[in-house]
């Protein structure tokens, strides 16, 4: 119901952002959190194609503001917003990118919280639910734009800092995200990111080394083989960046694939396609 309450407002605010946009800043400072998240939430209907550019500039800063705001939902719906506001208007931001606090309070979310995993009862079962996963999937999802649409206002250096702590996330969702952002940040910066091959290879040598158990489901043995031909495009992409040979981590990693009966067919096809994930998907079902 928020999520419907919020496509109107948004859509209102196009049709008449003097009377709506006004209305909604205030909301954004309301006492209950999800009047906060609704009101932020609102912006990714009124920042389309159609977006009154001058309205939106004026109060932009206090919605995206909630990024820093002291509750999940209302930072998830603050960063669909910047999302949103990075991809169809990034000159609607680029003021507030240069401030000093949307860039930390972005790449602040990209961090694993302990505080935001808990643990749920299931019978005799115990179950871990990360409060923070989506949180992370969706600062991955907005660096991964602003890389695309404002990459000039990026420290390239901070930016990787970042991402490389993500490699080696708790989730594989998140890992193969981090894995095709770090993969298209090797294509543009490649010079930036051979500075630090051999501290990334090392996340990626461990979800390459590792085998799934023999009692594992084939569910589970499929997402394993999925989150491995992620990791070898990746290798591929970084192992094509100039002077790769230099680092002696991720050519050790390098050489150690090429000897392993599992994994050299994968890499070849890989190679081979372009890194192509379905000529990865085929080798690995023949290995």
């Amino acid at each position: 119901v928020r999520s419907l309450v919020a496509e109107c407002l948004g859509r209102l605010g196009l049709i008449s952002p003097g009377a709506v946009l006004p209305r909604l800043q205030e909301l954004v400072r309301a006492t209950q959190g999800l009047t906060r998240a609704t009101a932020v939430y609102a912006l990714k209907f009124t920042i389309t194609d159609k977006a009154p550019m001058a309205e939106l500039s004026g109060c932009i800063a206090d919605f995206l503001a909630l990024l820093q705001d002291g509750e999940i939902v209302v930072r998830k719906a603050a960063l669909t917003a910047l999302n949103s506001a990075a991809h169809n208007k990034p000159q609607l931001i680029r003021p507030v990118l240069a401030s000093d606090w949307l860039l930390p309070a972005l790449y602040g979310e990209t961090a694993y919280k302990k505080e935001l995993v808990r643990t749920v009862n299931l019978g005799p079962f115990q179950h871990k639910v990360d409060d923070g996963a989506e949180l992370r999937k969706l600062a991955l999802a907005c660096m991964d734009t602003l890389l695309d649409k404002s990459a000039d206002r990026l420290d390239t250096s901070l930016f990787l800092q970042h991402l490389q702590a993500r490699l080696g996330d708790e989730l594989d969702d998140i890992k193969q995200a981090a894995y095709q952002l770090l993969s298209k940040l090797a294509v543009r910066e490649p010079f930036c990111v051979r500075e630090v091959l051999d501290a990334v290879s090392e996340p990626l040598q461990v979800v390459l080394n590792k085998r799934p158990k023999e009692s594992a489901s084939p569910q589970d043995i499929e997402r394993h083989n999925e989150l491995q031909r992620s990791a070898i495009q990746t290798v591929v992409v970084l192992q094509r960046m100039p002077d790769t040979a230099t680092c002696l981590k991720f050519q050790a990693m390098y050489d150690a694939i090429l000897q392993d009966a599992k994994l050299r067919p994968l890499i070849d096809a890989v190679s081979a396609d372009g890194g192509d994930p379905a000529a990865a998907a085929a080798a690995m079902a023949a290995a």
